[in-house]
């Protein structure tokens, strides 16, 4: 336990030596212990307020100071620098590279295999995140999310010489999120200038995340024969010296010319790569840190080029380069270990089971890009019903001829043919069996024996089969997990469930869950970043997440750097100060507290990103012990406007909620129909609920009917269309003639009130009934006061549910009266709104705070 100093800047030369110090006495504790590796986290970069660069540059310095005072003795070999924070680890990296610059190599002792002097590179693993880094310490990273999403300084995009960015996928996608100024200033950059292949211009980002971003004319793949692939790497050029030339630290580049230009996706992973080292090798940038190469998940064929190549430059023995690598630690060999559940895009949901991408998608499995997709049939493969039908009605006439073939030969109950007319290359048929878990487990050893390297199944057994579909989700999960742990390099990397009915999805998701928390749990894993290996080998992974994926908020807001020059190191550490103390007096921290967070959805949790990259304020989860809160902290003047945003964002997700609930509530008294070919269907529970209104208010209502907009008028009961056309509209009450609908004798006057609370006088029988029946349970607790709490739309709803529930058992005997603890903050919600267990939580168990 290393006890580091707090950062004072006037102390600085103090707080240094502390801090390795402090560092140099964990190295030698643990050599005396004889223990073989360390791990040594940024120690006083957090809350001690060590600025990082000065805090990993002494850590590094301490460790080689070490080394060199006892080299080639001792136990420790091993020395892992770690945090879960990248911009820490590139720190540290950066600062590991400049201490060892010299080619004094950090490590003592025995040299672990992963060593780059043994030569024998680790072999990579497909992640969303793998890269190399340039012997002039700038870092290139692979990234599989689409081209809008990115995050640095610079993005850059192609164009065609017309400059109209409503024409490629990667234009499309920037101009729809960036919004109509793209186009207008790219148009403007274009104005007088003669727009030729090759040309690059530059305008804002807009409402992308990036500064910037440079629209480059790409020619088109001639067969390499006008030199096309000479002129793409110039523009690569150009790219990366514009960003260099603005003193900007980062660039995303996607596939550029592997769409409708035709260039071949291998060639242009080679010559990115090239270009980005040889631009390393020349320039030696100053600013420019880092170069994101970003591939689309959907781009297979791209994302397998650009992983070859990366893992091509790895396996090459060449000094002067680190890599980014994943570091997975399990305490049990042969199980796979799995990550937290993100949704990657809408209604996929994603998770990492060891070496193997895991995917539940709703999709048309005819439309997958897999290697393979998966067809379950019947014993002559010629089933022509279902998801069958689909994908050999799709594939054509000639995998039709094949499986019928096929089916003739000894097969074992499953026959591999080509993907015919569809997207993939092959599919697997398999004939249908109850045991689901063992078709996948069969299937997968398939894929294996086959090298297929990405597999679709559909979901198996949900459709005429009628299975259940959590048992389906539950086999077809638990075999894919198995399959995982069986190797540390499956040929399998990627394995998809496609779902076609929207209501299985979360069904699947489910059971994701179940699994994920239980392979983890059984592996003993956990995923960290590690500096690892002082050697040169570096690992970046995500850290453990809470179980709401919904509730993780990125910050977006990137770091300004100061240089500050000056005559003297007094001066310089005297302005440094000033600057720091500036900004402390700027910043603020505020906490927006109220129970509708909890009910917050994704699309709210969207609205508070935009907030991130819009105001460049950190939003973040509040703690779990208090009521839902979020923390926002930023400038004063943006805390200010986010804190307000989110309020009415509050107020919109209360108000729809609330009127969900009143609509909810009134469909028990009364609902509304309108005919359709002589029946009657119901409608939902808000137009419902806003025809009741109009018709009390004596007004019209618009309301949709079928996709089309009809008025309504309640006292006529009619809704007409545009065109003239009524339909018919009814009423159905759902109270008359029912005497429980009368209020209690015993209740006081509403006084015109929809809710009131009325507190009882200890002196009247229903308070002693109470008081009573909580003594019974809580005799060692005082009661306050008690209130009777008098909603006549709750009370009309729950009689009649008592009534449909007296019918169902036959007897009147189905109620019981329970004390249900809350939080003070939520009674006027629970009154006004009903109960239901979320207003539990923290306080479920505090019977003391209970309400009746």
């Amino acid at each position: 336990h290393a006890v580091g100093p707090r950062w004072k800047s006037s102390e600085k030369e103090k707080c240094v030596l502390l801090l390795k110090q402090a560092v140099r006495e964990s190295l030698r504790l643990a050599a005396s212990q004889n223990h073989r590796s360390i791990a040594i986290p940024a120690i006083s970069s957090g809350i001690f307020g060590f600025p990082l660069k000065e805090c990993a540059h002494s850590i590094v310095t301490a460790i080689k100071e070490t080394l060199q005072e006892s080299p080639g003795s001792g136990s420790l070999n091993q020395i892992d620098l770690v945090d879960f924070k990248e911009d820490t680890v590139q720190a540290l990296s950066r600062a590991l590279n400049e201490t060892f610059r010299d080619g004094s190599s950090p490590s003592r002792g025995r040299s672990s295999p992963s060593n780059s002097e043994t030569g024998n590179h680790p072999k990579q693993r497909r992640t969303d995140h793998q890269g190399i880094t340039t012997s002039e310490g700038l870092t290139i990273t692979l990234h599989q999310k689409a081209i809008e999403d990115a995050t640095t300084d610079v993005v850059v995009n192609s164009v065609a010489r017309d400059l109209k960015l409503d024409k490629g996928l990667v234009s499309k996608a920037l101009l729809q999120k960036a919004g109509p100024g793209l186009q207008e200033e790219l148009v403007a950059q274009g104005q007088g200038r003669t727009i030729t292949e090759g040309c690059v211009l530059k305008t804002k980002g807009y409402r992308l995340a990036c500064s910037y971003v440079l629209h480059a004319v790409l020619p088109g793949w001639a067969q390499g024969k006008k030199s096309e692939d000479k002129n793409l790497g110039e523009i690569i050029e150009e790219c990366l010296t514009i960003t260099e030339q603005h003193f900007l630290t980062s660039i995303t580049i996607p596939a550029v010319g592997t769409g409708n230009l035709g260039f071949p996706k291998p060639l242009v992973a080679k010559l990115m790569f090239d270009e980005v080292f040889k631009f390393s090798q020349r320039k030696k940038p100053a600013a420019l840190q880092e170069v994101h190469f970003v591939l689309h998940p959907s781009d297979t064929d791209c994302i397998k080029a650009f992983t070859n190549e990366l893992n091509s430059r790895l396996g090459i023995e060449r000094s002067g380069f680190t890599v980014s690598k994943p570091v997975l630690e399990n305490s049990q060999q042969g199980q796979a270990s799995s990550e937290y559940i993100s949704t990657t895009a809408p209604r996929v949901h994603e998770m990492q089971i060891g070496s193997v991408k895991f995917q539940v998608a709703h999709g048309d499995i005819t439309q997958e890009t897999t290697d393979v997709i998966v067809n379950i049939s019947n014993a002559t493969f010629n089933l022509k019903e279902g998801v069958s039908k689909a994908i050999l009605e799709g594939a054509g006439p000639a995998v039709e001829a094949e499986c019928a073939q096929l089916a003739l030969q000894p097969h074992d109950n499953l026959i591999c043919t080509q993907g015919g007319n569809l997207k993939c290359k092959n599919i697997i048929h398999l004939v249908a069996s109850n045991d689901i878990k063992a078709q996948i487990s069969k299937t997968l050893m398939e894929c294996e024996q086959q090298q297929f390297t990405s597999v679709a199944f559909p979901a198996i057994g949900t459709g005429k089969a009628a299975r259940d579909p959590a048992a389906v989700a539950d086999g077809m999960i638990d075999a894919i997990v198995e399959y995982a742990g069986k190797s540390s390099a499956p040929a399998v990397t990627t394995i998809k469930i496609i779902i076609f009915q929207p209501h299985l999805e979360n069904v699947f998701y489910t059971s994701m869950q179940k699994k994920g928390g239980a392979a983890s749990k059984s592996s003993g894993s956990f995923h960290k970043l590690v500096l690892s290996k002082v050697a040169g080998f570096f690992g970046f992974n995500k850290p453990t997440t809470e179980a709401k994926p919904v509730l993780l908020l990125e910050s977006t807001v990137k770091p300004a750097i100061f240089q500050i020059c000056g005559d003297s190191r007094k001066n310089v550490e005297k302005a440094g100060s000033w600057i720091r103390d500036l900004i402390l007096k700027n910043q603020h921290e505020t906490t927006v507290s109220d129970e509708w967070i909890s009910s917050f959805g994704e699309r709210e949790y969207e609205k508070l990103r935009e907030l991130q990259t819009k105001l460049r304020v950190v939003i973040k989860p509040g703690a779990a012990t208090s009521s839902p809160s979020l923390c926002i902290s930023g400038v004063t003047r943006d805390v200010l406007s986010a804190s307000l945003e989110i309020q009415q964002v509050i107020k919109r997700v209360r108000k729809a909620q609330e009127e969900q609930s009143k609509a909810d509530l009134l469909s028990n008294l009364v609902e509304w129909q309108y005919e359709d070919n002589g029946r009657y269907r119901t409608f939902d529970n808000l137009t419902s609920m806003h025809i009741e209104l109009a018709l009390q208010n004596k007004s019209m209502q618009d309301v949709t009917i079928m996709d089309k907009r009809y008025r309504v008028d309640p006292a006529q009961q009619l809704a007409t269309d545009d065109q003239g056309k009524s339909i018919n509209i009814k009423r159905i009450s759902k109270t008359e003639d029912n005497s429980p609908m009368a209020l209690p004798e015993e209740w006081a006057d509403m006084q015109q009130k929809r809710v009131l609370a009325v507190e009882l006088n200890p002196a009247m029988k229903e308070y002693q009934d109470v008081q009573q029946m909580f003594s019974k349970t809580c005799p060692s607790f005082t009661i306050e006061k008690i209130e009777r709490i008098q909603n006549p739309y709750y009370w009309k709803a729950y009689q009649i549910k008592k009534l449909e529930m007296d019918a169902k058992n036959g007897t009147t005997n189905n109620e019981k009266r329970l004390f249900h603890g809350t939080a003070s903050s939520s009674l006027t919600l629970i009154n006004n709104s009903g109960f239901n267990r979320s207003y539990a939580g923290f306080h479920g168990k505090m019977v003391a705070r209970s309400s009746l």
